[in-house]
């Protein structure tokens, strides 16, 4: 009888490759020479962006430990802004805070990392990617990315260990650091009830019900309370039924084009937008016109005499009216927003102003995604060769392996779905998965290989 192997000599089950010393030396090295070469390079204090402002007054507003003004952002970065001393003008603080913070991310991207079982050598490559001026100069400005990689990437950790250890701590701690993730973002509000009802059905699959309710509770624990908590604080002191009020204008995003058919009776109000839009073609920063109308919320409010949050309510149900009533316009809106989501993070921070280093920067970004789609397609394969009747040996038979990969994937298949189809699909909300993307080329593409090269074919007497 014929049997088909798959993958490199067995590891012993059960245990997790350990990291090289040397490796974690390196790491460790290239940590270091980075905050003293990015302190010396970009200064001490963060620049701040159109963004960050708002960013700001919800942490001045936050200073007395309550929110009194429905606010598009989430509380999460201002309360670092204000744990900084960033509340009004960003501090060195901040700054040091988000240079200890991305190397954190690095070193939870390393211990994912051990999963794949690389050679030391990949560790420190991993480590080198991550820490180059491309992947770190997020700590320069006062904005979300840095803080919210760090959760992003707990969480992914947290949740391997659940599913290889299952015990509570792992899923309350993979609950906590989504929820988290939810306060910095809103990007996240479903990552969390998602994750719960995979954990469900894997483990209901495998007749183990009680368990399958018990973990999806704890995994929702955290998330119940602090983004649960922060809904109702919405709805009974802001008066404003969910999260944030910003959806129904990021939606614009995607209705631009055809914003002449927005379903409202007040013609005031369609001449503005359409008027507002044009002009955007002309004179905004991306010429697109997809942003004209993200940070309109008060000019509507004055023409339609509508405060908020009611405002953002009707917002919100005429843009989703006109995605019903266009959803092959919505589609090409999503397409368009996908490209871009897949372009590098351009700026003169990590490139010092050179085109030759940017156009160094880009063709290396790209050949990274192509990587990331070989390792994929590879990955795929492997599954469907054991589903066929492969056996897979080595790593590409590791349990922790393919939790890590599907996690890190999941998670970066997440970000980037709800970023096209609500958002304008900015390569800066990318970022926050940028270290799992990295993960997923390098892990993902070693056991790739390590598959095919040790492929064989054996004949069992």
């Amino acid at each position: 009888m014929a049997t088909t192997t798959i993958g490199a000599p067995e590891l012993r089950p059960g245990t997790l490759p350990a990291i090289p010393r040397w490796a974690l030396l390196w790491v460790a090295a290239l940590a270091v020479l980075a905050a003293v070469g990015y302190t010396a390079w970009w200064g001490t204090t963060p620049d701040a962006s159109p963004d960050t402002v708002e960013y700001q007054q919800v942490a001045i507003d936050l200073r007395d430990g309550r929110l009194d003004v429905l606010s598009d952002r989430t509380p999460g970065y201002p309360l670092l802004l204000l744990a900084t001393g960033s509340g009004e003008e960003l501090s060195p603080v901040l700054y040091a805070a988000q240079l200890v913070l991305h190397p954190v991310t690095v070193a939870l991207t390393i211990a994912l990392a051990r999963r794949f079982d690389p050679p030391a050598w990949l560790y420190v490559a991993l480590a080198a990617v991550l820490l180059s001026p491309p992947f770190t100069e997020k700590i320069t400005t006062g904005l979300t990315e840095t803080l919210c990689e760090v959760l992003v990437v707990a969480s992914a950790l947290f949740l391997v260990r659940w599913a290889e250890r299952r015990r509570a701590l792992d899923a309350v701690l993979a609950g906590l650091a989504m929820a988290l993730a939810t306060w910095v973002r809103p990007t996240y509000l479903l990552l969390a009830p998602l994750v719960a009802a995979a954990a469900a059905t894997w483990l209901w699959r495998r007749h183990l019900r009680r368990e399958a309710l018990q973990q999806a509770a704890l995994l929702l624990a955290a998330p119940l309370v602090l983004v649960g908590g922060l809904v109702a604080y919405n709805t009974v002191e802001l008066d404003y039924p969910g999260l944030t009020p910003k959806l129904a204008w990021s939606l614009s995003t995607k209705t631009a084009l055809f914003v002449e058919e927005l379903p409202t009776d007040d013609p005031a109000l369609r001449d503005y937008l359409v008027a507002r839009r044009d002009a955007t073609l002309v004179e905004g920063e991306s010429h697109d016109g997809t942003q004209f109308l993200v940070k309109g919320q008060p000019e509507v409010s004055a023409i339609t005499g509508t405060p908020r949050p009611e405002i953002d309510q009707a917002m919100l149900r005429w843009q989703l009216q006109l995605i019903a009533e266009n959803p092959l316009d919505y589609t090409l809106a999503v397409g368009r927003a996908g490209v871009k989501y897949a372009f590098p993070v351009s700026s003169d921070t990590a490139t010092g102003g050179s085109s030759i280093v940017q156009l160094a920067f880009g063709v290396a970004h790209f050949a990274g995604l192509a990587l990331f789609a070989v390792q994929f397609v590879v990955m795929l394969g492997l599954l469907v060769a054991r589903r066929l009747g492969v056996t897979l040996s080595g790593i590409a038979a590791s349990a922790s392996m393919w939790k890590t990969w599907w996690v890190s994937l999941g998670l970066v298949a997440y970000t980037a779905l709800v970023t096209m189809t609500i958002d304008v699909g900015d390569p800066r909300q990318r970022e926050p998965t940028d270290a799992l993307i990295a993960l997923l080329v390098v892990g993902g593409g070693w056991a790739s290989w390590q598959a095919l090269l040790h492929h064989r074919v054996a004949t069992d007497g």
